[in-house]
């Protein structure tokens, strides 16, 4: 996971961004962090996959053994 998807996970979450109902929306994040809602959300999608993939040891679609 690189640094700048790591931040906007972290950011997300300490913000309530995940909580029920939500406390903060994708433009408020992104703005904290001079990006384009457009582009945090990509960001984020981009820290889910790898965050999933790692924790789940996922490649290619295709559950990895070990």
């Amino acid at each position: 996971m690189t640094a700048p998807q790591r931040e906007a996970l972290v950011l997300a979450y300490k913000n309530g961004y995940y909580a029920e109902p939500r406390e903060t929306n994708l433009a408020e994040l992104a703005a904290e962090v001079g990006i384009s809602r457009q582009a945090f959300a990509r960001r984020l999608n981009r820290g889910y996959r790898t965050l999933i993939e790692s924790h789940l040891r996922l490649t290619g679609g295709h559950e990895r053994v070990s």
